[in-house]
């Protein structure tokens, strides 16, 4: 709980709580004049939800070594209200944005409610704090361009950080959140406030035998309840277990990520050749992390798949992002989306959305069950409906993926209809069986 991952007494564990369930005042422009300390802050994405993998970056000013809650928050938004499909304009071309203040409270109560973890790391001592204020300062006020991949929250954070703005015109790239907490964080001072939904995770994941189960599974989930002011349980009840009980230990460490990442894939058999590189893949993005993620996002794969029959068939293609979605447990809504562009008798291009309905750990297994009537436009094929079907099995040590789908047009580079394969998550080796390419061996560098 927050409150007792920053204080130490009880008087000021109650104090934090209650800021946490009511009104934190906003902060000024004014506040960061007295603070002389920073840090940058990633909150992580939702276990259970690809779509917020990018995660975002903003910046604390605080006094102690640790931020506390009413400590001032700079951060930069794009402004999405009131504009017509700003989503959809945030990839395509871009909206208005501009810096804000807020409070550190307020950023860990929405990400707490978010089932997202917020990771801190002091700035590098070779970060001007003055410049850092008086740059803030000149930028606030200003309405600038926002993308959700180039110039985008990771962009207007680093443009305050660096030294001189030639950093970041060097052409274009993905600019992800966690790069720039890497790249302008300390590593010794980092610490990690974990979400309900994280605690409680954790907790489930940890064997039987190990620790009484009962007595945390009530715990995190007076705490869940809490954060998401539910309804269906007893607030005065959870309080009280919050505040009479001693926080348990899950026995599972925070996280970690490596400073340097890869995903470089490639597949071969006797009749296959595939090779892909992907910008963005939220499968593995932590390396030490022990939960489960079934739910998947891909952003900006490029491809090359050449299959030799009598004569070399070669297909280039650049899949713009690929997201599948899994309920974390029971039932709940399964959902596809994906778009892409290929080099295939001419140039074309597939667009794709499922909506449907699944079931997460099966017999309280690592396993994930989706199916979803799915709709496609494409190019060369035309408007196509079909059905997609996944199975999938994640541990520790192995992936494994099954994927029907009723039409062969839903995989215009793969032109299968069953692809199954098998992925051991520390080295990156796969096996993959479809029913067009048989067998295939693969090996991807992974984050």
């Amino acid at each position: 709980m927050l409150a007792f991952l920053l204080a130490r007494s009880w008087r000021l564990q109650l104090q934090l709580v209650l800021l946490l369930v009511t009104f934190v005042s906003p902060a000024w422009a004014s506040d960061i004049k007295d603070h002389p300390k920073a840090s940058i802050v990633f909150s992580a994405a939702n276990l259970n939800d690809p779509e917020s993998v990018f995660g975002h970056v903003f910046i604390v000013f605080h006094h102690e070594r640790q931020p506390e809650p009413d400590d001032p928050v700079v951060e930069f938004y794009g402004n999405l209200k009131d504009i017509d499909y700003a989503m959809v304009k945030t990839v395509l071309s871009t909206v208005p944005g501009q810096y804000k203040f807020s409070t550190y409270a307020d950023k860990l109560r929405l990400y707490d409610q978010e089932g997202r973890d917020v990771y801190v790391r002091p700035l590098r001592k070779e970060i001007a704090i003055p410049d850092l204020k008086t740059k803030v300062n000149d930028a606030l006020g200003h309405r600038f361009e926002y993308d959700f991949l180039n110039i985008n929250c990771a962009f207007y954070i680093e443009l305050l950080l660096v030294q001189s703005d030639e950093v970041l015109s060097k052409g274009w790239r993905i600019r992800q959140p966690l790069d720039v907490y890497l790249n302008y964080g300390d590593r010794e001072g980092e610490f990690v406030v974990r979400s309900a939904d994280r605690l409680l995770a954790e907790f489930e994941s940890v064997p039987d035998w190990q620790l009484n189960k009962q007595e945390g599974l009530e715990y995190f989930s007076a705490y869940k309840a809490l954060v998401d002011s539910s309804v269906k349980s007893d607030l005065n009840q959870a309080a009280g277990v919050l505040m009479t009980r001693s926080e348990p230990s899950s026995g599972v460490l925070a996280p970690r990520v490596s400073e340097r990442r890869s995903n470089l894939y490639m597949a071969a058999s006797s009749g296959v050749l595939d090779v892909s590189y992907m910008a963005f893949n939220s499968e593995n993005a932590w390396l030490t992390d022990p939960l489960p993620k079934p739910s998947q996002l891909e952003v900006a794969e490029v491809r090359a798949r050449c299959v030799t029959h009598a004569d070399t068939d070669c297909i280039f293609g650049v899949a713009l992002f690929n997201n599948r979605t899994f309920p974390a447990n029971g039932w709940g809504r399964s959902k596809v989306l994906s778009s892409g562009v290929r080099l295939d008798q001419g140039p074309q291009a597939n667009a794709q959305i499922g909506l449907g309905g699944g079931f997460g750990r099966v017999f309280d297994l690592p396993v994930w069950l989706g199916v979803a009537p799915l709709a496609q436009v494409d190019t060369q094929y035309g408007g196509t409906l079909g059905l997609t079907a996944s199975l999938l099995h994640v541990s520790s040590a192995f992936r494994t993926h099954l994927q029907l789908d009723s039409n062969p047009r839903h995989n215009p580079l793969d032109k299968a209809q069953i692809n199954f394969s098998v992925t051991h998550q520390a080295t990156g080796l796969s096996v993959q069986w479809n029913d067009v390419d048989k067998g295939v061996l693969g090996y991807r560098l992974i984050f």
